[in-house]
C-alpha cells in the first residue's frame, strides 16, 4: 500500500486533535486550588478539537476510498 503525503498529514492532524482533546479533558477534570477563573476556556477548545478530529476522520475515510 502506497502511503501518500495527504494521508500522513491528515492522520497527523487527526491524532493531534485527539491528543488536544485528551489533554484538555484531563486539565478540565483537575480540581482548582483557587476560585480564580481559568485563563484557558477548555470547553470551547474541546468542542473545536472534536470538530477538527471529525473533519480529519472524514478526510481520512475519503482518502482511503470510503466515499460514495
Amino acid at each position: 500500500m502506497v502511503v501518500s503525503q495527504q494521508l500522513i498529514v491528515t492522520g497527523a492532524v487527526f491524532v493531534a486533535a485527539l491528543a488536544s482533546f485528551a489533554g484538555l479533558a484531563i486539565k478540565d477534570r483537575k480540581p482548582r486550588t483557587t476560585l480564580d477563573t481559568p485563563l484557558l476556556p477548555t470547553t470551547p477548545l474541546m468542542m473545536i478539537s472534536v470538530l477538527v478530529a471529525l473533519f480529519a476522520f472524514m478526510a481520512l475515510l475519503y482518502l482511503v476510498g470510503f466515499h460514495s
